[in-house]
Formats: C-alpha cells, sequence, structure tokens
C-alpha cells in the first residue's frame, strides 16, 4: 500500500460504498474458479442465489450494505455458523473485521481470502 496513500488522499472525498452489482459479479468470477476445482475431483458445483451461496457442504449468506457486507458460513451438518465482516472505515479503506488487515482495492483477491477464511480456515 506505498504508494496508495495518494489514491486514498483522493478517495477520502469520494464517499465509496459497496455496489450489490459489483459484489455479486466479483462472488461469480470467485465461485467459476471454485467450481473447476470442484469438478476435477467430480463434486457438485457451487451454485450462487440472490443473498446465498449454495456450496457442496455448506451455505454462505452474504448482506450487502453501503459500508459493511456480512458473510455467514452455515454447515449443512451441525449448523456451525462462521462469520467474516467487511467494512469501509471513514478514511475509505476496506477492513476485513476477522483478521484486522485492511485493503484498498475492493476484488477478487479480497473475495477470495473471505472464502477461504469461510470454507478452509
Amino acid at each position: 500500500m506505498e504508494d496508495n496513500w495518494k489514491k486514498l488522499y483522493a478517495r477520502k472525498n469520494e464517499h465509496f460504498t459497496f455496489v450489490e452489482e459489483e459484489v455479486k459479479q466479483l462472488l461469480e468470477e470467485v465461485i467459476k474458479v471454485i467450481n473447476n476445482h470442484l469438478n476435477n475431483v467430480h463434486v457438485r458445483n457451487a451454485e450462487i442465489k440472490d443473498t446465498y451461496i449454495d456450496f457442496p457442504d455448506c451455505k454462505v449468506t452474504f448482506e450487502i450494505d453501503k459500508k459493511q457486507i456480512i458473510f455467514v458460513k452455515e454447515d449443512k451438518v451441525g449448523g456451525l455458523q462462521t462469520q467474516a465482516e467487511l467494512v469501509i472505515s471513514d478514511r475509505n479503506l476496506i477492513t476485513f473485521v476477522q483478521t484486522e488487515k485492511g485493503y484498498f482495492d475492493f476484488g477478487e483477491p479480497l473475495i477470495d481470502e473471505v472464502l477461504r477464511y469461510l470454507l478452509v480456515d
């Protein structure tokens, strides 16, 4: 993030928010890659719905607000729940709350990290 401070400074007055269509598009891109790996091991595909993703072993719901996205994973067996949250700070930096990491860019790598946290970690 060395040089991103200049972009962050410029973004300070932008009123940066999460846009539902963009979030869903990024989710679809990451799910495509996951499905390729699931197909390689002959497991059924994950399916993205309006407010959740149906994975073979769990369901991940997502709630998109302008300054926050909440993901909740619920295991199909046992019902164990895990939450992940992305929040846009007052400085317009995106924070992955559970890892306390800050991100300037909202893109596939961040969505990938959230899903890794929910599905594997």
